[in-house]
């Protein structure tokens, strides 16, 4: 897992890089491109009255291309989260989503979206075997973006996810979710994104 979570680093840091790189050659617009890390806290709790809820938290990377619509931004973006449960439970997902963010004019917005979240890896004292299943969720947002010199920007948001289908518990366990819910916050950098021209 720790060999998934570097190279998963090393890709974000790559494509800094080069999207540094390009931004020097090419002309700039006016989308956004975020990179984000948080902290992500989950809680899903199942029918069955023998199962115990399954809690897990830590680190989640996210990176996010923004549509600038102006005063509507539509963010498309993919998250790798790295969780842990206090049963040495351990959980890699990748959450690609989309979400339409309304911008005011200092910077705060409120937003809405979908995520797909694929489990990449499970691992736990049992040594489980476990179905790697697509969920859908949605997703709320609340943030505030602030320009920390021209075409760069810090950003801080928080949000709210729920469990729309329950498919990978009931699938790997055959224990059906009765609700599964995630709070997350984020801190980031944003720069203007950047057109070739082609």
């Amino acid at each position: 897992m720790k060999a998934k979570f570097t190279a998963l680093v090393a890709v974000f840091a790559m494509a800094a890089a080069f999207s540094t790189a390009a931004f020097s050659q090419t002309e700039i617009t006016d989308d956004v491109v975020f990179l984000k890390v948080g902290y992500t806290n989950s809680t899903t709790s199942f029918e069955e009255e023998s199962a115990d809820d399954l809690e897990l938290s830590g680190v989640a990377l996210q990176g996010e291309y923004n549509i600038n619509l102006k005063p509507l931004l539509i963010g498309i973006g993919v998250e790798y989260q790295y969780v842990t449960g206090d049963d040495e439970t351990k959980v890699q997902f990748l959450n690609p989503m989309v979400t339409a963010k309304f911008m005011t004019a200092g910077g705060l917005y409120i937003g809405a979206g979908v995520t797909g979240r694929y489990m990449l890896g499970y691992d736990d004292k049992f040594d489980s075997e476990v179905d790697k299943k697509m969920d859908l969720w949605g997703h709320a947002v609340i943030g505030f973006i602030f320009p920390i010199d021209e075409g760069i920007y810090f950003d801080v948001e928080g949000k709210i996810g729920y469990n729309l289908t329950g498919n990978q518990y009931e699938k790997s366990f055959s224990v059906k979710t009765d609700s599964a819910f995630d709070l997350s916050i984020y801190a980031g950098i944003g720069f203007r994104a950047f057109s070739t021209g082609l």
